[in-house]
């Protein structure tokens, strides 16, 4: 039987009078408060909603009665912090099933107070349906990413095989490219150019690149866009479009479709399109000037720009493996706010935002510091490692911190940010667990989902490191992301930044050091260290996961 709440104990609280035996969650399931009832023992629950780093104002009483509890009795305190790229539904459902009772969430018992924060939300469904679209539908996309697979293949040797190409080992022929790309596919179409180019090499740190000049190469590759009448073909449709003249309702173009060039045109990142438009000549007349010609000059110099890149990368062994680097290079160049570059980086933003003056994260802080948690255990999946990140570094000035246990699933934080989170964290930092996938997992789990590796093969992960990320304001291909095992060896040979090398090499020190570690997914072993997540997506719903950081937690 259930007894209706006093109404001294209406404000926020709703603290509900229960006698059962069995489970029951009682209040709204919208956020905010929530009351936990086990065997008639309260667990408190507080679900807090954030935009721009700021507590949603429905959330405020939730979060002032949280505040009290803390102050009023400090007790054990599990902070989740899910992904953040993920809808606001999507969060809140997490949260409530983390909430309830195993094996499907954390299940901890009545003297843990636990915080849920649901963070920016959304950009990961506005990557995937903008990818798609992209392959589907862009003739540039399609042609350019055709060519690059020829022309890079061409380039790259097999190990001890003197003028011996990936090209030729495999028989990449036009036909057999285009033919690879439009099959659906669970996994990546050119798997076998890496199979041949990586055979005497660490994966994805190879191959040999045939010798010639940069100069050499963009002479080349130009020069086969230039003869090429499906490229030329995509500048008339641009050319079109951007010579349309509206009262005439025609473009002043002769060929090219200027429906089919917008569409085209609008996808291009939005400093190709300003400085296509900003070509266009604007004087009476001037604009039947601007020919299929000088879009394609435009076009070419941004291609050409790529394949220094990608060959760059591989010389560097800092490739993704074959067509990985060429889809990321592509992307990046000319298509980057369609995966999302610019919300990553405010996302990253977003995530800093909750430790200023009024933000989330800061109030967090001042109620840790008036009621001292007895232990913080932390998960941060994904992105919302960056979040704990931000966390670490804003507990690190309080005068007695509490200790911290920290559990990572597939963190999405970079490793040289990760480093200087520790140099301020360690003293506090009791014991840290990451659980995240094998490499080989890693480079198999299509980003887009199942049957769409033709499109990206790997995970977030890689897109991330490969495409997501600068440094001071210049592009930083192969990032370094914590989460994934191809840069957590001991020796970072494959980097020449001292300021990297030194970040890795302090971060593999951590990870080595007596209470901390990494569990790589698939792995069924002690209790604590067992995980079967295959997919990026997978490691907060994972029951075997989910029982492991319980168990690292205490």
């Amino acid at each position: 039987m259930t007894v209706r709440p006093d109404a001294k104990l209406r404000r926020g609280g709703r603290l509900w009078v229960v006698l059962c035996i069995k489970p029951a969650i009682i209040g709204p399931r919208d956020g905010g408060h929530e009351r936990q009832l086990s065997g008639g023992i309260a667990m408190p629950i507080s679900i807090l909603r954030t935009s721009d780093g700021k507590l949603d104002q429905a959330n405020q009483l939730d979060f002032d009665d949280l505040a009290g509890r803390l102050a009023a009795n400090p007790s054990k305190v599990m902070l989740h912090l899910h992904g953040g790229l993920v809808k606001e539904a999507a969060g809140l459902d997490t949260a409530h099933r983390l909430g309830g009772a195993a094996p499907a969430g954390f299940g901890l018992g009545p003297d843990w107070e636990q915080i849920y924060v649901v963070w920016r939300t959304g950009a990961l469904e506005t990557l995937k349906a903008n990818w798609q679209d992209l392959f589907n539908n862009d003739r540039i996309y399609h042609v350019v990413l055709k060519k690059l697979i020829g022309f890079v293949g061409s380039k790259l040797e097999l190990p001890g095989v003197t003028g011996r190409s990936a090209f030729a080992a495999v028989n990449l022929t036009p036909a057999e490219i285009e033919a690879r790309l439009r099959t659906p596919t669970s996994q990546d179409p050119f798997a076998d150019v890496d199979v041949q180019i990586e055979r005497d090499t660490p994966s994805g740190r190879g191959p040999a690149v045939a010798p010639q000049s940069d100069a050499a190469l963009v002479q080349e590759f130009s020069l086969s866009l230039q003869i090429d009448p499906d490229f030329m073909g995509a500048a008339d449709n641009v050319s079109a479009a951007l010579t349309f003249d509206p009262l005439k309702g025609r473009s002043i173009a002769s060929r090219g479709n200027a429906n089919t060039g917008r569409d085209d045109f609008d996808r291009l990142d939005e400093r190709i399109k300003r400085e296509l438009t900003d070509a266009v000549p604007t004087q009476p007349g001037g604009r039947d000037l601007f020919t299929a010609v000088e879009v394609a000059k435009f076009l070419i110099k941004h291609a050409a720009a790529i394949v220094l890149r990608i060959i760059r990368r591989f010389r560097a062994r800092r490739d993704h493996g074959f067509y990985p680097t060429i889809v990321e290079e592509l992307v990046r160049e000319m298509y980057g706010d369609v995966v999302g570059a610019a919300i990553w980086g405010m996302m990253k933003k977003d995530a800093a935002d909750h430790f200023v003056a009024n933000g989330c994260g800061a109030a967090l802080i001042k109620a840790f510091e008036a009621g001292r948690p007895s232990l913080l255990c932390v998960s941060g999946h994904s992105a919302g490692s960056i979040w704990a990140a931000a966390l670490i570094r804003a507990i690190a000035p309080m005068a007695n911190p509490p200790d911290v246990r920290l559990a990572f699933l597939a963190p999405a934080l970079r490793m040289d940010e990760f480093a200087d989170v520790l140099q301020l964290g360690t003293p506090f930092i009791k014991a840290f667990r990451m659980f995240t996938m094998n490499d080989e997992l890693e480079r198999k789990d299509a980003v887009l989902g199942p049957g769409t590796s033709a499109i990206y093969p790997c995970s977030l992960l890689y897109v991330i490191s490969g495409v997501l990320e600068d440094d001071r304001a210049e592009a930083f291909p192969d990032a370094p992301i914590v989460g994934m095992q191809r840069f957590l060896g001991s020796d970072p040979a494959w980097l020449t930044d001292p300021r990297q090398i030194a970040s890795a090499r302090a971060v593999h020190h951590f990870l080595t050091s007596p209470n901390h570690g990494v569990v790589y997914a698939t792995t069924q072993g002690k209790p604590g260290l067992s995980s079967l997540a295959t997919s990026h997506g997978a490691f907060d719903d994972d029951q075997m996961t989910l029982a492991s950081v319980v168990t690292f937690f205490g």
